[in-house]
């Protein structure tokens, strides 16, 4: 019977640091997953529906949860609610505003392959001093991080 105790506690306390990993605190960068996504007033389907989004892998900001909605931030500031179940924590990241970015084979800033206009997004992969990387459909390379709109987490008012 001890064994059987001790066990179960080792395999609680397993599962209990598994859990306490996946967890993200808030707040955080994610993106939309379907192609169509419904943002709401609020935190239920009770709440109107403010406007839809109709694509997939849009930069988003966790800002809060309640239950299982989560209050977003898109890229030009609007704010709304949306089912967990329709994002992703998969991070995709845009050009901002300006010249279009130079999308570089190596992080040295050497080769170009590709100018990426404002509003192209991509996966974002890793980062270094000065670039990340970022893979799009049918490319992956470096852009420089301040080409990059949502890289910071801003202040959220509370």
């Amino acid at each position: 019977m001890m064994k059987k105790l001790i066990i179960f506690c080792l395999l609680t306390l397993i599962s209990g640091t598994s859990f306490a990993q996946t967890q993200k605190r808030i707040p955080f960068y994610a993106s939309l997953k379907s192609n169509e996504t419904n943002v709401r007033t609020g935190p239920g389907l009770r709440y109107p529906i403010l406007w839809v989004y109709k694509k997939k892998e849009v930069p988003i900001l966790i800002m809060r949860k309640y239950q299982n909605w989560y209050e977003i931030r898109d890229m030009e500031g609007e704010e709304g609610w949306v089912h967990k179940n329709l994002v992703s924590r998969t991070r995709y990241v845009s050009i901002n505003e300006g010249l279009p970015a130079v999308l570089y084979k190596d992080n040295k800033g050497l080769k170009p392959i590709a100018r990426l206009e404002q509003g192209v997004v991509g996966k974002l992969g890793v980062c270094d001093l000065g670039q990340c990387q970022i893979m799009l459909t049918d490319l992956r390379g470096w852009v420089a991080k301040g080409r990059l709109h949502m890289l910071e987490i801003p202040e959220i008012k509370k």
